[in-house]
């Protein structure tokens, strides 16, 4: 009886690890294509890792976008342009991005008015 009961004890917190890096999973990686206008010109700046030491010869601009989903929602998001010579995003231009619950998962890169769905460019105006 009590190999029972410590077998379906396991299994049920096997279930519930397996729920919750699923759901981790899910929010963090799971991407979903977003769209969004550079409003902004930032300052190219010197790149700190996480402790604030900078790295030598690496130089960064941080953007802050309003990522609009192919169904109109929003997604408030900074992204980090950083590497020896990066090239700023052009203000006014178009671009696209894989946005999950809590990152950007791949992008930006500049779309075209004419590929956006009309709902996110409703919302994008």
């Amino acid at each position: 009886m009590k190999k029972i009961i410590s077998g379906l004890i396991t299994l049920i917190l096997a279930a519930v690890v397996i729920g919750f890096g699923y759901k981790y999973y899910h929010d963090t990686y799971q991407g979903q294509d977003a769209y969004a206008i550079v409003t902004e010109s930032p300052k190219k700046t010197a790149t700190k890792d996480d402790s604030g030491k900078v790295q030598a010869g690496l130089y960064s601009y941080t953007y802050h976008f309003d990522w609009v989903l192919a169904d109109g929602t929003h997604r408030q998001m900074s992204y980090d342009l950083s590497g020896e010579n990066p090239q700023p995003v052009a203000v006014g231009k178009y671009v696209k991005a894989k946005v999950s619950q809590k990152r950007i998962t791949a992008g930006p890169s500049y779309v075209d008015l004419n590929l956006i769905p009309s709902k996110a460019q409703q919302a994008l105006k």
